[in-house]
């Protein structure tokens, strides 16, 4: 099964693939700014025909994930690229095996500090969706 994760606040091709049909969303705020994007047309047509399931993920799941990530692989991922296991760790995935692709380093450190320390991200590096 394919199944793909999205942020929550820019959940755009999930709500495609439950009304059958590309639709846009009004933009949002998200720390993965690499997901701010709408469907495009080749995307939905891939999305529509392999794709089984997308969840969804929060931003405090995302930003969990990359610090995991950091702490037990002594990788450096971007928000955006730690989505699937942002969606592993919250057991968004049925049972099984599972592949998480992992990418990007384009991390702001600040960024991660404040949302481990339970601060606002007013200020930082936060995006919305476009």
């Amino acid at each position: 099964r394919i199944i793909g994760v999205e942020p929550a606040a820019c959940a755009a091709a999930k709500a495609s693939r439950e009304a059958g049909r590309r639709i846009t969303l009004p933009p949002e705020e998200t720390v993965a700014d690499g997901a701010r994007v709408s469907v495009g047309e080749k995307a939905w047509s891939v999305i529509s025909e392999l794709v089984d399931d997308i969840v969804s993920v929060e931003d405090e799941e995302i930003i969990e994930a990359v610090h995991f990530i950091l702490t037990r692989s002594k990788l450096v991922v971007e928000p955006t690229g730690a989505m699937t296991v942002a969606a592993l760790l919250s057991r968004r995935f049925p049972g099984g095996a599972a592949v998480a692709v992992l990418s990007g380093g384009n991390l702001d450190p600040e960024m991660l500090a404040q949302h481990r320390r339970g601060k606002s991200t007013r200020g930082s590096r936060r995006t919305r969706c476009e």
